[in-house]
């Protein structure tokens, strides 16, 4: 059978510890309701093992639970996004500026007045859609901007390539004119040198004459 997703152990009177929260967080994934009150002494320990393993919680009655300190009740803000509602009356370690201060950090909750904990505002799954909408957009934007970036780079460096190239090409031309050039000068001055003998030669031949 598929492990239960709401459990209720309230009134066992010190009956469960931290490794039964232990096993419910290995084998309970899918657990949404979770009933502890005056069920036992658990602690932090026990309390982050639960957070953990439970992600999916939505509501988790604690009280009761004296050993619980500001540290599990951090834990379970952090790690149990979907819980919305929390009994931790009697939970004589934590303060009503610790509860305050998951309740601001949970974000959709508000304190409760009947108990010590917290439950979901009115309206909070439309504000937490919205919410989580507007996560979606802000990274379809960052991905967008980040390809953006990339093609950006890649069109630079295929422009200096060709600019690479181009200057390459300029320069055998370059190099080719000037090679041409020189070999002109070299025959212009072997012509001019060859003349030069010529006439000298004709120099001393009528100078040989007279």
């Amino acid at each position: 059978p598929s492990p239960p997703k709401v459990v209720t152990m309230a009134g066992l009177a010190g009956s469960l510890g931290d490794a039964s929260l232990r096993a419910l967080g290995k084998r309970c994934h899918e657990l949404k309701s979770l009933n502890l009150a005056r069920s036992g002494d658990f602690t932090d320990a026990g309390v982050k093992a639960l957070a953990k393993g439970c992600a999916h919680l939505q509501a988790l009655n604690l009280a009761g639970a004296v050993s619980v300190t500001e540290l599990g009740l951090c834990a379970l803000v952090e790690r149990a996004k979907n819980l919305g509602t929390l009994n931790v009356t009697g939970c004589s370690e934590i303060t009503v500026n610790g509860l305050r201060a998951a309740v601001e950090g949970n974000g959709y909750v508000t304190e409760a007045r009947s108990y010590f904990g917290f439950y979901p505002k009115e309206g909070h799954v439309s504000m937490k859609l919205s919410d989580e909408q507007l996560l979606l957009e802000t990274q379809a934007a960052l991905e967008i901007q980040h390809t953006w970036k990339v093609l950006l780079k890649r069109l630079a460096a295929r422009a200096e390539l060709d600019r690479l190239r181009k200057n390459k090409a300029a320069r055998k031309i370059q190099d080719a004119f000037n090679a041409h050039l020189l070999s002109e000068e070299r025959r212009q001055a072997r012509r001019q040198a060859l003349e030069e003998r010529k006439a000298t030669e004709l120099q001393r031949c009528w100078r040989g004459k007279a």
